[in-house]
């Protein structure tokens, strides 16, 4: 995702070597569907906080590469393309969640507020 994006500039043959993912510690993703809309929580727990902090500014950077506006102090609306969708990111401590809907108001839906 952050090499596809060009966020990051991926060296290794595997494409996982880089200071953005590094310090994963493993991870969940739920997801959604009604009425043929689709989303997700996906939650990742990270090694340090500072792990956590440097996903999410990463993770906020491909929405932003990706034509992401804000829409408030975490989410995030793409309006077009491979990306478009609405997306909240969050972190607490070492916890890094990213809930997508396809609107601003379907994030609460997904997964309140």
């Amino acid at each position: 995702m952050l090499a596809h994006s060009e966020v990051v500039d991926v060296e290794s043959p595997t494409g996982y070597d880089h200071p953005f993912s590094t310090g994963w510690a493993g991870g969940q993703i739920a997801l959604y569907e009604r009425e043929g809309a689709t989303g997700y929580v996906w939650e990742t727990v990270w090694e340090t906080p500072t792990d956590a902090e440097q996903f999410v500014s990463a993770y906020r950077d491909v929405l932003e590469a990706n034509g992401g506006d804000r829409a408030g102090t975490d989410q995030f609306v793409v309006p077009d393309g491979g990306f478009e969708d609405a997306f909240r990111v969050t972190r607490e401590n070492r916890t890094v969640r990213i809930v997508n809907a396809p609107t601003v108001e379907g994030l609460v839906e997904v997964h309140g507020g």
